[in-house]
């Protein structure tokens, strides 16, 4: 799902199913467990011999994409099974409805607000002030374009809702890839001993290709930043 401007009504709700640096995803045999985890960054353009190569890979954790996190795993290529992931978990995709409903509701509650102060400037009899009768009718004015907006946008928020819970509700619809690598967990990496804990997982190119904008972060109702200003600057 592409990355919407901060004036459009779902801009916060859709954050979770955008092609962007936070998405929440699951393991379709780890969901029971309710094991959820996000991306980190994304690897493009490149294979791992540094040759071209049109294939994207989402980058997570091991504990995330393997329940053994022992021993390494490769996907073997083509007839070999394929370890499915998706984007939004159970958890995660019900507490988008459950926030998406509460500013549905908001909205709602907003709108009866308007239209009650609408009903009472219009019963108001005209002030002999003229800048009172003035301020007034400026005031309505005002009111009758705010209450349009969020009616607008209600309707639009409801019509995002409707679509994604038809479309979307089933996990099996929500798969963006499968598991591509995902080496062990070690705690002794190299002479200064890291911890390795990663995971890659190739996406779906026919679901990325027309919103994927490579590593870039939303910051909700702030901006969409990519990380390559940020190593720039």
């Amino acid at each position: 799902m592409r990355v919407a401007n901060k004036t459009n009504p779902t801009h916060y709700v859709r954050r979770p199913f955008t092609a962007a640096l936070g998405m929440p995803i699951a393991r379709k045999e780890r969901e029971e467990a309710d094991a959820q985890g996000t991306v980190s960054f994304f690897h493009e353009n490149k294979d791992k011999n540094g040759e071209p190569s049109a294939r994207v890979l989402a980058v997570s954790n091991k504990h995330v994409l393997r329940a053994d996190t022992t021993v390494n795993y490769q996907f073997m290529g083509t007839g070999a099974p394929r370890q499915y992931v998706r984007v939004c978990g159970f958890r995660r995709f019900q507490r988008f409805l459950d926030e998406t409903r509460a500013l549905v509701t908001k909205n709602v509650a907003e709108a009866v607000r308007l239209a009650e102060e609408i009903a009472r400037l219009e019963a108001k009899p005209k002030s002999e002030n003229r800048e009172q009768a003035e301020e007034d009718e400026d005031a309505l004015e005002i009111k009758k374009d705010q209450l349009k907006k969020v009616n607008k946008d209600n309707g639009k928020l409801q019509a995002f809702f409707k679509e994604v819970n038809t479309q979307w509700n089933d996990i099996a619809r929500r798969t963006i890839g499968f598991v591509d690598w995902a080496p062990s967990i070690s705690v002794d990496v190299d002479d200064r001993h890291y911890t390795r804990d990663i995971g890659t997982v190739e996406l779906d190119s026919q679901k990325f290709k027309d919103n994927f904008q490579g590593n870039v972060v939303d910051l909700g109702a702030f901006c969409l930043i990519s990380l390559m200003n940020i190593y720039l600057a």
